[in-house]
């Protein structure tokens, strides 16, 4: 509670408090600058006076800096990082705006692909990845299949576009040594028809 800065008293708690985030939380916001990564970090609570402020901070790679004067909330967060994404809205954040103007160059997976798919049994391997990274998949029909590598900003960083493939398993070896990428999080998008599913994986 001391760390948080919620209990002690005056100048104290203030300093104990930026000593613990300085020493926890700031090597990992300065590590997530340039490793493809995002910190969202929401301060206490409401003391429900009126005109208080709580404050919700982003800090990353893709992140631009300055002030989001609306107020937000968790739908809001939750509906901006979805839509960064390309993903399908969870509840409540179906009804919520996105944050505008927070990313550096608009940072969206744009697909025209209507539906999002959690089946078939996408496998990334090994995680984290250095040389090379696998990828598995099974097929219940022939179909149109492309795969993508997709940075945490929405960049593509490599593509491997197939033409129809036939029903059953299939192994994908994709290199990544000689694209030079910031160690840090990663996507991979299996586009199969019109369905999409989207998985993580770590570079190292």
């Amino acid at each position: 509670m001391n760390h948080s800065m919620h209990d002690g008293s005056g100048n104290t708690a203030i300093t104990n408090g930026d000593n613990w985030f300085y020493s926890k939380i700031y090597p990992y916001a300065q590590w997530a600058k340039t490793h493809n990564s995002l910190l969202i970090f929401t301060f206490d609570e409401d003391n429900m006076v009126s005109g208080n402020r709580i404050p919700t901070i982003f800090a990353g790679q893709m992140v631009t800096q300055g002030q989001i004067a609306t107020g937000v909330n968790h739908y809001n967060v939750l509906r901006t990082i979805e839509d960064m994404y390309g993903l399908v809205h969870s509840g409540n954040a179906a009804n919520a705006s996105p944050i505008h103007g927070c990313w550096t160059n608009g940072f969206r997976v744009n697909t025209n692909v209507s539906e999002i798919a959690t089946d078939f049994n996408l496998n990334l391997f090994p995680n984290p990845a250095v040389d090379v990274l696998n990828i598995s998949y099974t097929l219940e029909e022939d179909a149109n299949v492309s795969i993508r590598l997709i940075s945490v900003t929405g960049a593509s960083v490599a593509e491997k576009l197939n033409s129809t493939q036939e029903s059953g398993n299939h192994d994908v070896a994709l290199p990544i040594s000689h694209l030079n990428l910031s160690k840090g999080i990663y996507f991979v998008e299996l586009l199969v028809n019109e369905k999409r599913i989207v998985k993580r994986i770590m570079i190292d």
